[in-house]
């Protein structure tokens, strides 16, 4: 309901004062946004390869480690943080960046979940279960090994 009122078309008041009829230029249905979709193409070092998929911006926070392979304030997520500045939900689609990184330990086999440069940086570590049952005199002692990925 406008102020004065309600809404007016004619000259038709009798009390004096100002009567000013405010009209807006119509506009067109379903405009852009400020928080809209944003679909983009980046060379990322993590996540699914040859396909578009869906991050949405409380989704991005929470789960930025398992989706990108960075933590959410990590130097590498910042244009993707920019992003969200704008934008409610990403569909973004990244092209295929080669092999998976590959690492074999003694007859153990571990093979990356995604293609790129991040799948290098992950880390395997075998030791002795600390939970073991047995007499501390009667364990063999052992040190950890670790093994890093080599694409």
């Amino acid at each position: 309901m406008a102020l004065g009122g309600g809404t007016f078309l004619t000259h038709n008041k009798v009390l004096p004062g100002a009567y000013i009829n405010f009209v807006s230029r119509p506009r067109a249905m379903g405009t852009m946004g400020d928080r809209g979709i944003l679909a983009a193409m980046l060379h990322l070092n993590w996540g699914l390869e040859d396909e578009v998929f869906t991050v949405e911006a409380g989704d991005f926070q929470k789960d930025c480690l398992s989706i990108f392979g960075y933590s959410y304030q990590d130097d590498e997520m910042l244009y993707i943080r920019e992003m969200f500045c704008g934008a409610k939900e990403l569909r973004l689609y990244r092209p295929k960046s080669g092999d998976r990184a590959t690492a074999v330990h003694e007859g153990l086999t571990v093979t990356a979940l995604h293609g790129g440069t991040r799948g290098n940086d992950i880390t395997v570590t075998i030791q002795p279960d600390l939970d073991d049952l047995q007499p501390t005199s009667a364990r063999k002692p052992s040190a950890p090994t670790s093994k890093r990925f080599t694409s």
